[in-house]
């Protein structure tokens, strides 16, 4: 290790950004219409330390880290560095729990609220802006007067960014998005990714100082409107793009009090959208290759943004206002003239909803569930949920006991999802059992807060699950086969006595289901049938029967509803043809009658006839087609609403 990277890890200084009042001075001054399309503010316009080390002791553990990798590389370029290995792992984020806040966590939550940012509210002071003014020709028209600079043509670059969402826009369409919306979310990345990104950013942070209650001068008032609908749609764009999981890097120009905020085990939080290229190299271009520093980035909710760019070769990746990142190292390399500092993209659950997800398989990049993460960040923009990512029951207790976790304890909009079985751990059975446990003795009482008004419990039931099922989970190591499992929780029942036997029994119904692995569904609904034989029908418990309420449908239930539309759209379609062909039937009686009345000469009598003829065939073969083929019209539909 060169003895510069040694040193930066060893500074246990936190230098001071600058004031707010002289980042609010550049903002203001930086004027769009003629800045130039390389011009950048000052980048600690966009960024707030949360947080740094201040113990050797914690130093030395990052420092530990990286040299247990047993790499040592000499060039900015290599592949196989120690610190990518460090940073795809979340070991390193056991530092967070040593972390020393620049401010309470309640004034982090706070300072979050006051600036632009994709959190809870979409931004109150956004929201507001966008109730009546959004539409498509609208951020059209805004971007416009963005383009106008000497020099350019801006008919040509309008019709660069509407040809690249044309070609795009498909992608929001899929998700349900109303074409003309559709083509605004794809038209935003596009004008983001030209030349107006800093323009862009620019009006993020102005937005985040104006609902700070910052006065800013009238025509900065007035642009602040303008470019409200332009992060309107991005940042909507982006919440329908799937989270990126891997590396990226990102190309910046700092200067010296700039670099000194990136030290080992800082966290940073870049309030700007935040371009990066996937892969550990930067952009081959003249424009990157010229700045100073290089971040090497472990993303995990960066969006690939490839598709719908007007400059897709550079593969990009963009970050949400408000990522925050924590430093791993910081190196400088003199032959290529480059300051690469080396960060891992963290969630803190600074918010209003936030989920701690446990599971082995959670950075997998074909994880089951990584959809369900995605799908709550577009289920709606004004209640956002953060999700907290943790692949072991150490690393996510490691998260609780830091001061951000604590901050979650008396949450009562915090919630914990965990698997049972991880096989990274040992025992492997009862990860998840395990770390309920010590989150209890944590004390995180509000998991086991009582439903008001409280409820009757009249019984439980335990109901170990089919052999196939399990074994295809934990395979041979970690096999248990029903029968034991069964009589596991009857010992466990037993040995607590009245107090837990008087109302709860176990169930074997599911374990021995002769076709093999029944679904929680059926399941579900076996269970109310035998209350209901039970509890309404011989002991008159209840006076009304149970009913199981679902949110959603299974296929079988989808397909049928969806035959149902297709029936009644059948039926629609052969009243309203056959309503039709009346219509031409009584038109017709009542030409035929005119044109045989002589007015008329001979062969344009003739060229009607022919014309009505035509007609009614058309009709009959259209209410043939109806009628007898309905399977086609079916399959259509159901493969639509599929």
């Amino acid at each position: 290790m060169s003895r510069e990277t040694r040193k930066s890890r060893e500074s246990s200084s936190s230098p001071e950004s600058r004031s707010t009042k002289d980042i609010l001075k550049d903002l203001c001054t930086y004027t769009v219409s003629s800045a130039d399309p390389g011009d950048r503010l000052p980048h600690d316009c966009y960024m707030i330390m949360v947080g740094h080390l201040k113990s050797q002791e914690h130093m030395k553990m990052l420092l530990d880290m990286s040299e247990s990798q047993g790499i040592s590389s000499t060039k900015e370029g290599d592949e196989d560095q120690a610190e990518y290995a460090v940073l795809k792992s979340e070991n390193v984020e056991s530092i967070l729990e040593h972390i020393k806040l620049t401010g309470k966590t309640e004034q982090l939550e706070s300072q979050r609220k006051s600036h632009f940012v994709y959190e809870d509210n979409f931004n109150s002071s956004l929201t507001t802006m966008m109730e009546t003014r959004s539409s498509f020709e609208k951020l059209k028209k805004v971007c416009r007067i963005y383009e106008h600079r000497e020099g350019v043509n801006v008919d040509k670059v309008m019709a660069e960014h509407e040809n690249r969402a044309n070609a795009s826009h498909s992608y929001f369409c899929e998700r349900k998005v109303p074409p003309d919306e559709a083509k605004a979310l794809a038209f935003s990345i596009a004008f983001y990714t030209g030349s107006k990104s800093e323009a862009c950013n620019r009006g993020a942070s102005l937005i985040a100082r104006k609902s700070n209650g910052q006065v800013l001068e009238g025509d900065v008032e007035n642009e602040i409107n303008e470019a409200a609908i332009i992060l309107y749609y991005l940042v909507k764009a982006l919440s329908y793009i799937p989270f990126y999981w891997g590396y990226v890097t990102r190309a910046c120009q700092l200067t010296y009090d700039e670099l000194k905020l990136y030290v080992p085990g800082a966290l940073i939080t870049w309030i700007q959208f935040s371009s990066s290229k996937k892969g550990k190299k930067a952009v081959n271009s003249k424009a990157f290759k010229d700045r100073n520093v290089l971040f090497k980035i472990f993303s995990l909710t960066g969006r690939p943004i490839k598709h719908f760019s007007n400059y897709p070769e550079e593969d990009e990746i963009l970050f949400l206002p408000h990522s925050t990142f924590l430093v791993f190292n910081h190196k400088t390399y003199y032959k290529e003239r480059k300051q690469v500092i080396y960060m891992r993209q963290v969630e803190l659950g600074l918010c209003t909803w936030s989920v701690l997800w446990v599971d082995d398989r959670i950075f997998d990049e074909n994880w089951e569930n990584k959809q369900h993460m995605e799908y709550a960040a577009i289920n709606a923009l004004d209640i956002n949920v953060h999700f907290i990512p943790k692949s072991s029951t150490d690393s996510a207790l490691s998260f609780l006991r830091s001061a951000f976790g604590q901050r979650l304890k008396n949450q009562d909009t915090f919630r914990i999802v965990t698997d049972m079985n991880r096989t990274n751990e040992k025992p492997a059975h009862n990860a998840g059992a395990r770390l309920i446990k010590a989150i209890r003795q944590m004390g995180f009482k509000f998991l086991e807060h009582a439903h008001q008004p409280p409820w009757a419990v009249l019984a439980g039931y335990l109901s170990p699950t089919h052999d196939s099922y399990v074994h295809s989970k934990l395979g041979d190591p970690a096999w248990i086969p029903a029968a034991d499992r069964c009589r596991l929780c009857e010992k466990a029942i037993e040995y607590e006595g009245s107090a837990v036997s008087s109302w709860i029994g176990v169930s074997r119904g599911e374990s021995e289901w002769v076709n093999g692995f029944v679904d929680f569904g059926p399941v579900t609904e076996y269970l109310r049938d035998f209350l209901n034989s039970t509890l309404v029908d011989q002991n008159k418990i209840l006076k009304y029967p149970l009913r199981v309420i679902r949110t959603y449908l299974t296929k079988d239930e989808q397909l049928n509803i969806s035959q149902l539309i297709c029936l009644l759209s059948h039926i629609s379609d052969i009243f309203v043809s056959w309503s039709i062909g009346f219509v031409i039937l009584a038109c017709t009686i009542h030409l035929v009658t005119i044109v045989n009345s002589k007015r008329f000469p001979q062969p344009t009598r003739c060229r009607v006839f022919g014309l009505i003829l035509l007609m009614i065939l058309c009709s009959l073969i259209y209410n043939w087609h109806i009628f007898y083929y309905p399977n086609l019209v079916k399959t259509t539909l159901i493969n639509n609403e599929n």
